[in-house]
């Protein structure tokens, strides 16, 4: 069902019912007024009847032919009968019809037979005295009055029924016209593809379609950031990549050689070499896939607490051995209460963003030295620090731009870490940066985040 119908639909039923109950209403109202209208004519008809009985001295050769008259004939509208005081019929347009009872009510109108049919009848006052005293009955055919509203409705039901029509268009017409920035919205949504994600005009729509148009423009910003990284991922995969594979294909072709023309020792040297750009090639390939699942990442925000010191410790324990096997010690210092210390975030990422810290760290101090990892609840940071050459203050911020490398470029590395730390913590609502260098030496580099406790 589409929405005008639906529209429709919730609108057109009230009209519908109160349309119905007005019909009621106005048929009951009618019938009242025209019952009315019609007693007094019977009041006034049994009045008229009595004054001319008078007039005649109560002559019935003389009434009958008014009776008639007023009875309309062989069609006649009323039935009338005069009575004397003891109830006997004297004269009637129907001798015998109407049954009037002794205990009637002169000078009122009630519900008498006549005949076998229910009708309205005006008693008038009883007239005279003593032996002259009369009365008269004047009757209307319940039937020929419902007949007679009926029909006066009709007359009214038929500008009604059109009066609906033209509001059913009306309406019709109204909700195509305030429904059509919808339609336009559709076709401005349907020409639209990955290449052009442009928000859309709010100010063009009604006021009530802006929240719906903002959340709309709020998807297409989360699309076009996606297909960005998507793209950034491409590029940059093809281009470090590249490199790599190709030099991989010359150096197994070149064993191969070697191996063929019997130059084993220096074909186990190239294999040797070519398993160290495997490693450097997996581990490139594995941090192009983080940086780009860490670009894309949205918290949806039912994520569980995570507590700090607990993801830190995860990272320290994993990184233990490598930092023994290069002489360098891991110290874990704690400031503030951190037992308390939570965000609601992803723990994978987030350990991942702790752990690329923490292997560049090591990476990159000198044996025999230290690298301290710091978690401050009060500050709401972790600071790592090391004992190597350090970052200058110059070169901070480009470090944790993707594939640039420090001054110390001589070690392996893809630049890609510090990149990907930097995304992570910006999805977490959190920041990466480097603390001023200082006298000491040796690099600081602090992992802020939001302010949330539990």
């Amino acid at each position: 069902m589409t929405l005008v119908a639906r529209l429709l639909e919730w609108l057109l039923a009230p009209l519908l019912f109160l349309w119905l109950a007005t019909a009621i209403i106005t048929f009951a109202s009618l019938h009242a007024v025209l019952d009315q209208a019609a007693d007094r004519r019977v009041l006034d008809a049994a009045a008229h009847v009595q004054e001319l009985w008078q007039r005649s001295n109560q002559s019935a050769t003389h009434v009958r032919p008014l009776l008639y008259s007023l009875g309309g004939g062989g069609g006649r509208r009323y039935e009338i009968g005069i009575y004397d005081r003891n109830g006997l019929e004297l004269v009637a347009t129907s001798p015998g019809q109407i049954e009037l009872s002794t205990t009637a009510l002169h000078g009122t109108m009630q519900t008498l037979i006549v005949g076998d049919e229910a009708s309205r009848c005006g008693i008038s006052k009883r007239a005279a005295d003593g032996a002259t005293a009369h009365t008269v009955v004047a009757c209307d055919a319940s039937s020929e009055r419902t007949s007679q509203s009926v029909a006066a409705f009709r007359h009214i039901l038929i500008p009604q029924s059109l009066i609906l029509l033209i509001a059913t268009g009306l309406v019709w017409y109204g909700l195509r016209y305030i429904l059509r920035p919808l339609s336009q919205l559709q076709s401005d949504l349907d020409a639209r593809d990955m290449n052009h994600l442009t928000p859309v005009n709010v100010s063009v729509a009604p006021r009530e379609l802006e929240p719906l148009l903002t959340s709309v423009n709020n998807l297409i910003s989360r699309l076009t950031s996606g297909f960005e990284s998507q793209r950034r991922f491409i590029a940059n995969a093809a281009h470090q990549l590249r490199t790599p594979l190709a030099a991989i294909h010359t150096r197994i072709e070149l064993a191969h050689r070697m191996l063929q023309n019997g130059e084993v020792k220096s074909a186990q040297e190239v294999l040797g070499a070519q398993a160290q750009l495997s490693v450097r090639t997996t581990k490139l390939a594995n941090q192009l896939l983080s940086l780009a699942r860490s670009e894309t990442a949205g918290l949806s925000g039912q994520e569980k607490p995570l507590v700090i010191t607990q993801a830190l410790a995860n990272v320290l324990a994993r990184s233990a051995a490598r930092a023994q096997t290069v002489s360098v010690e891991l110290i874990y210092e704690e400031v503030g209460s951190t037992e308390h210390w939570r965000i609601a975030g992803d723990q994978t990422l987030i350990e991942e963003a702790i752990s690329n810290v923490v292997e560049n760290a090591i990476a990159h101090a000198p044996a025999h030295t230290e690298v301290r990892c710091i978690a401050d609840a009060t500050a709401r940071e972790i600071r790592i620090v090391d004992a190597g050459s350090g970052v200058a203050d110059a070169d901070a911020e480009s470090m944790f731009h993707p594939f640039v490398r420090g001054a110390d470029n001589q070690r392996a590395g893809t630049g890609l870490g510090l990149a990907i730390v930097r995304e992570i913590m910006r999805r977490h609502g959190g920041e990466a940066r480097f603390a001023s260098r200082d006298m000491s030496g040796g690099a600081c580099l602090i992992l802020s985040f939001p302010m949330f406790m539990a």
